[in-house]
């Protein structure tokens, strides 16, 4: 079984935002993809193992 932790920023500062806007975001600094472009989640594992 896989468990996903998602934080939201290293202090929980972001919680509330992720709460209110039912999101989670992710960064990644330098990350030159754009995800949007990405249509099924073997791209994104893809492209993610790649990198």
């Amino acid at each position: 079984m896989a468990i996903w932790l998602i934080r939201a920023g290293s202090h929980g500062e972001y919680k509330q935002k992720f709460v209110q806007e039912g999101r989670v975001y992710v960064t990644w600094d330098e990350l030159n993809l754009d995800l949007a472009k990405l249509q099924q989640r073997g791209e994104l594992t893809s492209e993610m193992t790649q990198r």
